[in-house]
Formats: C-alpha cells, structure tokens, sequence
C-alpha cells in the first residue's frame, strides 16, 4: 500500500523521494557490496603460510631512535608539558573560553624531525645522536591564527627534560587554515545541524527515509533499536573560498544492532547533505549555507519546506 506522504513534490510531477525505486537501489547497492565485503573477509581469512613459517622480527635501531615517531608515553609527556607551559587545553572540547589555545588535529604532537646533516652525522660519521623534539600544532583563537612549537629535548623512557622548551616555529593565518577536527567540530555543530533538521521538518524527512532523526522525535520517543539513526559524517569543502572554512555533513543510516554491525552504515548513505560556515572561532556564529535533498540544492531549510508545498 502507498504511503500519502510519497506524494509530497518539490514542483508539479517531481516527486520528493521516489520511496520504492530508492528503497530498492539502496538495497541492491547494499548487497552488492556486502557480498564484496563477503569474499574480501573470506580471503583474508585465510592462512596465507604455514604456521611452522617463522615471522619477522623487528628491533631497535639508530635510525629509529632518530627518526621514530613518538611513543605514546612520549605523545602524553608533551602534551602534559605543552598544557602547562601555555596554559592550553588538551583539545577543542575541553577549552574553558572562546580564547584559549587548544592542541589540534590528528596530529597535534608528532616527531620533530631533526636536521638531515645531524642525522647523517651520527648514522654515517659517528656523530652525538641528535636530541629528541616534538612538534606540537595549536590553535590561537584569540590571535586568529594555528602555530607549530618546537617542545624539547625528550629524554629516554618517554620524559621531558628538565631544560625543555617551547618554541614557535611557524605561524599560519587566516583561523580558517586550523587542522580538521571531525570529532570536535561535529559536536560544536550539532546543535545547528538538529535546529536545521527540525527547520526541514518530520514531515518530509520522515515521509522520504522513515522516523530514523533523533531530532525530530518526541522526547522519550526515539527507538534506535526499532529502525536505526541517521548519523552525520563531516568532511571539509574542497570548494570553501579564501579565507572561509565550510564543512559538508553527509548522513548515512546506522542500523539496528541487532540487524548487522556498527560499521555496517558506510553501506547506507542518506540523500541529505548540510552544507556549514565553520569559518568563526565561536560555533554560535556558524550557520547553515545550504541543504541537499534527493539531489536537489535549497538555500535553507525554509525554501526546502517552500518547494514541497
């Protein structure tokens, strides 16, 4: 039987979501590529030597005291010595005010690779082995800039040194060139993207993909475990002008545990794009640029709702 809401149109003839063709897409796509995913997991389950077949071992060596990347006890002694040294914060969620430094990016302490003269030196001449340093990336919201700091030496064991310092050795402007931070700008932007969802309404995005928005439910009223979530995935525009940071929030459908894997919703991508402004340092002045419905580009969340009437 039809569902009355599949006859919502954008304009005259132009179906909002053609349910049926589109339900039957997405389940083929999906079981072509959990059949892929099938042979890929058979394949790779399989021995591919002898359990007699020694394995390689691999050990210390003086390159790698060099050139290693950091240990995680290392990673930590930074951080730690970083935080107290200029007062900012481990990361984005944990900042106290709309000013203070944070470590940032996926790679906020990393190696400081040494000089290649000094490297060579102690490898090739039996030179002194080049002190260890970290690299250590930090947003300055308040200067409106990300710097890179020079921390160190590291001494043996994952410790700072009692003589370490911290120095800044590049600069960049504007704030819109900070490292992503998925993790930390999808939860600033969630307030945004729920207001945006509700502005869209139930009535459409539950008509075309099912009652799956957390947003739009009653409170109390959200069954995860009956039909799964929508989920948004952030990933940055390539396409953002100088000087603005916009990001593309994708959403994909998570489904029911008891129906298949938590990893499972890459194979379930939802027709809904948000397009954000994340350009300002405060996520209360981020805004909503455009909404993607079926394919289909709207301005806001407003003329989205217009075209459907």
């Amino acid at each position: 039987m039809s569902n009355p809401k599949d006859s919502l149109v954008f304009s005259p003839g132009r179906p909002l979501f053609p349910s049926a063709a589109a339900l039957l897409a997405s389940a083929l796509c999906g079981a072509a590529a959990a059949l892929v995913a099938q042979q890929v997991g058979s394949h790779l389950s399989r021995p591919t030597q002898d359990s007699a077949t020694p394995t390689a071992a691999f050990e210390h060596t003086r390159a790698a005291a060099v050139l290693g990347e950091l240990t995680p006890a290392e990673v930590s002694a930074v951080a730690r010595f970083f935080i107290t040294a200029t007062g900012a914060a481990a990361r984005r969620g944990l900042v106290a005010n709309t000013s203070q430094p944070w470590i940032a990016g996926p790679s906020g302490v990393e190696l400081f690779a040494p000089p290649k003269s000094d490297v060579l030196a102690y490898l090739d001449d039996g030179g002194a082995q080049p002190p260890r340093h970290a690299r250590v990336t930090a947003v300055l919201p308040s200067e409106g800039a990300t710097a890179e700091y020079r921390v160190g030496p590291l001494l043996p064991g994952g410790v700072v040194a009692p003589s370490a310092t911290v120095e800044e050795v590049a600069r960049v402007t504007p704030l819109s060139k900070r490292p992503t931070e998925p993790g930390a700008d999808a939860a600033l932007a969630a307030p945004l993207l729920d207001a945006t969802l509700r502005a869209i309404g139930g009535e459409i995005l539950h008509g075309a993909m099912g009652p799956i928005f957390p947003a739009l439910a009653p409170a109390g009223g959200f069954d995860r475990e009956a039909r799964g979530e929508a989920i948004s995935m952030m990933v940055n525009d390539a396409l953002s002008p100088t000087g603005q940071r916009y990001d593309i929030y994708r959403f994909q459908w998570l489904p029911p545990r008891r129906v298949s894997s938590l990893e499972s919703f890459w194979l379930h991508p939802l027709p809904l794009r948000i397009r954000v402004n994340a350009t300002a340092a405060d996520a209360a002045a981020w805004h909503a640029l455009s909404v993607s419905l079926c394919g289909r580009l709207f301005a806001s969340a407003a003329e989205l709702r217009a075209a459907s009437e």
